[in-house]
């Protein structure tokens, strides 16, 4: 018997495997009379390809063609969620309760929804709508865990959400953590780990947040035994290679990420390990993974179709953002400091300047992929001459500002689009207050790490790197903000 495209699609999704799903599914739902099983299918495999801001187009389409659907309305409210899209995301889950549905997954997207209207009382009464309906719902704990904490600053009430026992340690701890506390976060988990000491999760956790804690030694105990009981496993193998790198074993720690990055070549997250790994070992990857003066490219944007020079495009530009910035607040549990982050993904706002930014940064993005050609590292090995954006925001950082440094682990390429540059950051001076600089790892490595490059900014510069490389910046004073676009680039 002949199998129906949707459980085709399922299976392929399943299977991780979404390119071959969204072939099969995009032009049967292409058709007017595509089944919203098959409708959710086409989303499903776009969000797992890093493309939402197209899944939420799915989404909307299948609202449109089933109204009287629920299950349509929440999938919606979920997809503009994702999205930042709080308003409409609450309404939309208001549709759903409104036709019938009582899900806690839909009381969870409105709390969440509510959360990023600032209305963080309601949220946590939705939140706890959907923990009456499933008790003990892991998601809609760690939401109302954190919004408790962006409400009162208390971390123990945050944490006294999750029930007592080894086995909501982990969300405990992760709490304390968020707080400035991991100190706090590791006697959580090594009071849980006592109670339950051949609980593997709970090892690795204990090795990666004493790190965290400064209690190296701890995190060279805790991911010996987590190895020696999982050799293979890759949350074992990391933990065990942050802690040599904290532990000024360089060489042990690269031969444990060669394995990763061998076994998972697009995750972001070993390839910066083994970068670090490299250049303290002084081994030959480092500067294959981290040569900046390749990988690292900067481009001078003009203006698009529409604006006659790019100091007139820049000024509409900064003042659709500021429009978003107002009233924004500074993000949790990220990069920035000192500084706000808009709310909407930006691919999904409807404003001429902004929209126009995507028109202007296509020829570079492409010049870039070029330029950069093919080959077997992680970074050209997935260059297919296509892209997708996988997510835009923008940021604005006020005197004092700065990143911390990250990377991007889900994307392939990042970005610095410099809207609105004080003088002081500017200035091509040894200070670089400001300027973002590449190469300095927050883990914890002995000796410590410096910056290894920069790029000083300017108003319409945008910097392309691999998603994989540290980079942060540092802070600077100004009586006026710094404001970029940042985005991810993945392959398509």
């Amino acid at each position: 018997m002949t199998q129906k495209p949707e459980d085709a699609a399922a299976a392929l999704l399943a299977a991780g495997r979404a390119g071959e799903a969204l072939a099969l599914v995009e032009p049967l739902g292409r058709s007017p009379g595509a089944s919203h099983t098959l409708l959710a299918r086409w989303a499903v495999a776009l969000k797992m390809l890093e493309r939402a801001d197209e899944a939420l187009a799915v989404r909307r389409l299948a609202a449109e063609r089933f109204p009287q659907s629920g299950v349509a309305w929440h999938n919606l409210a979920s997809a503009l969620c994702d999205l930042g899209a709080d308003n409409e995301a609450a309404e939309a889950a208001r549709k759903a309760f409104q036709l019938g549905l009582d899900a806690p997954e839909t009381w969870l997207v409105y709390g969440r929804a509510l959360a990023g209207q600032q209305r963080l009382e309601a949220a946590v009464e939705g939140l706890d709508e959907a923990l009456r309906r499933r008790p003990g719902y892991p998601e809609a704990l760690e939401e109302k865990a954190k919004q408790l904490w962006a409400m009162t600053r208390d971390a123990d009430r945050a944490a006294a959400v999750f029930p007592a026992g080894p086995a909501h340690a982990q969300a405990r701890a992760a709490m304390f953590r968020a707080a400035g506390d991991p100190s706090r976060g590791l006697a959580e988990l090594e009071e849980a780990l006592r109670a339950a000491p051949g609980d593997l999760a709970l090892m690795q956790a204990v090795a990666a947040l004493a790190l965290e804690a400064g209690a190296v030694v701890r995190a060279l105990e805790a991911s010996d035994v987590a190895l020696a009981r999982a050799p293979n496993d890759p949350i074992s193998m990391q933990a065990r290679a942050a802690a040599c790198l904290a532990a000024g074993r360089p060489e042990e720690a690269l031969a444990l990420a060669r394995r990763l990055v061998a076994s998972q070549p697009h995750n972001g997250s070993v390839v910066a390990l083994a970068a670090v790994a490299a250049r303290l070992a002084g081994a030959p990857e480092a500067e294959r993974l981290f040569d900046y003066p390749t990988m690292v490219r900067g481009f001078d944007i003009g203006p698009p179709p529409g604006w006659s020079t790019a100091a007139a495009w820049l000024a509409d530009l900064k003042t659709s953002l500021d429009r978003l910035h107002d009233g924004a607040v500074e993000p949790a549990a990220q990069s920035l400091r000192g500084g706000t982050q808009t709310g909407p993904d930006l691919r999904i706002v409807d404003d001429p300047a902004i929209r126009s930014f995507f028109i202007a940064i296509d020829p570079a993005i492409r010049a870039y992929m070029a330029g950069l050609g093919a080959g077997d590292d992680p970074l050209r090995a997935r260059n297919s001459g296509g892209y997708a954006i996988s997510g835009a925001w923008s940021i604005r950082l006020r005197s004092a500002g700065r990143h911390v440094d990250h990377i991007h682990p889900r994307g392939w390429l990042s970005s610095a689009f410099y809207v609105e540059v004080p003088p002081e950051v500017a200035a091509d001076d040894e200070a670089r207050a400001g300027w973002l600089q590449f190469g300095r790892p927050s883990l914890r490595t002995e000796p410590p790490l410096e910056p290894a490059w920069f790029e000083r900014p300017s108003p319409g510069r945008l910097v392309l790197f691999p998603s994989y490389m540290w980079h942060g910046t540092a802070p600077f004073v100004s009586a006026r903000p710094r404001t970029t676009i940042a985005f991810d680039v993945v392959p398509a």
